[in-house]
């Protein structure tokens, strides 16, 4: 996803999991989580981050 002043957008996946339901998880996680303003001289800037979303089966 792309951050700018605590704003994400852009949210796409860069590898399926093979599962469109958890894709699809990984993808509600990241636009509902709550983010940080950037620190001071950050402000204004776009950043483009990718973050790897693990999920564990267990029974």
């Amino acid at each position: 996803f792309t951050y700018r002043n605590g704003v994400v957008s852009d949210i796409a996946l860069a590898h399926s999991s093979g599962f469109p339901l958890l894709d699809q998880a990984a993808l509600q996680a990241a636009r509902i989580a709550h983010y940080p303003a950037p620190p001071p001289g950050f402000a204004g800037r776009s950043y483009d981050v990718t973050v790897e979303v693990i999920f564990e089966m267990t029974s």
